[in-house]
């Protein structure tokens, strides 16, 4: 934790993040990549987001530039989110308890793991499993409201142009904001929350044993391939679930994979 912050209190911009509030504080001083990982995961969503975006649109891509900052303004989001919720967390002295005056339940999430994978200190099974869950269900609130903003934008660009050039005709079918929101929250809570758990279990146990020694630039190397590879296998989830749930028709799904990419 102390070397996590260190590392942090060097960087301007993590140390601005580390005063927005002490969820924030406390994943920079457990993690001194999270800024990396952070970077990483923007990276791969927004290029992935953009080039599938321009592979859909080609000739309208600039015509319909608002279109597509909705789409990445989700990518975003859920990057973030991604990479926030199943981040190891410092144990501060005192912080776990989540105060005196706390609940039993805010108690128990105080003293939940970050992922369940986390060794900072023996954390229970029955926490372990509780943390799994929780991180679930705050991707599934983030997934669900990322989306549902992204496709409300998409619906009021949509509605604007008609109104203003009533010959244009919107090339795609309307979103079900709800619908659509629901589907992306389920993947983003189900495929995305496990595998998040799994990529920082591997990041915080094994990449420690495996380069102890070795110099910092082999982890970062790492780290970058365990994500790659890791959004590659959710595009591939991704595709299934698109033809299952009817999100994409059978046809359309592959060549939308880069965007689970940029959805995770």
């Amino acid at each position: 934790g102390s070397r996590g912050g260190a590392v942090h209190e060097s960087n301007v911009v993590a140390r601005v993040l580390m005063r927005v509030s002490p969820g924030v504080r406390n994943r920079f001083l457990a993690d001194k990549l999270i800024m990396y990982k952070l970077g990483i995961e923007l990276a791969l969503g927004i290029v992935g987001k953009v080039s599938a975006e321009f592979e859909r649109r080609r000739g309208n891509f600039f015509k319909e530039f608002d279109f597509v900052i909705a789409n990445i303004i989700t990518a975003v989001i859920a990057d973030v989110a991604l990479v926030y919720f199943p981040a190891p967390v410092a144990s501060l002295t005192g912080a776990a308890s989540g105060g005196a005056n706390a609940s039993w339940l805010s108690r128990q999430i105080h003293a939940m793991p970050g992922n369940i994978f986390q060794r900072d200190r023996p954390y229970p099974l029955a926490l372990r499993a509780g943390s799994l869950g929780y991180k679930m269900s705050q991707l599934f609130v983030a997934g669900f409201f990322a989306n549902l903003l992204g496709v409300s934008i998409v619906n009021g660009s949509v509605a604007a142009r008609e109104f203003l050039d009533p010959t244009w005709k919107n090339p795609n079918p309307k979103s079900d904001v709800v619908k659509s929101a629901s589907l992306y929250a389920t993947f983003l809570g189900v495929s995305a929350a496990c595998r998040y758990q799994l990529v920082n279990g591997i990041e915080d146990n094994v990449f420690p044993m495996l380069m102890k020694g070795l110099p910092g630039q082999v982890e970062h190397a790492a780290t970058l391939a365990l994500r790659l590879g890791n959004t590659f296998w959710g595009s591939q989830q991704w595709v299934i679930f698109a033809q299952m749930t009817g999100v994409q028709k059978a046809a359309e799904a592959p060549r939308e994979a880069a965007r689970a990419g940029a959805t995770n």
